[in-house]
């Protein structure tokens, strides 16, 4: 037995979702867009501490946290 059963669309069409912000750009106009929000990161020396203090943390091995039989 097929199961037809399916939650019943919406009949208004003022409501949309919106797309995607670069889903109808050229590859050209896409890359450009893609370049200039990733400019807001340039010369920003604080970043390179940011991001080498993650790669630091991310490399430490802390050992396993291990409940004491005592408690």
């Amino acid at each position: 037995m097929i199961n037809n059963h399916r939650s019943p669309r919406p009949n208004s069409t003022s409501e949309s979702i919106p797309g995607h912000p670069l889903e109808n750009l050229t590859p050209e106009e896409r890359l450009a867009r893609i370049n200039q929000m990733l400019g807001a990161w340039k010369d920003q020396p604080d970043l390179l501490e940011i991001f080498a203090e993650i790669d630091r943390d991310r490399h430490a091995y802390r050992g396993r946290q291990i409940d004491s039989m005592d408690d």
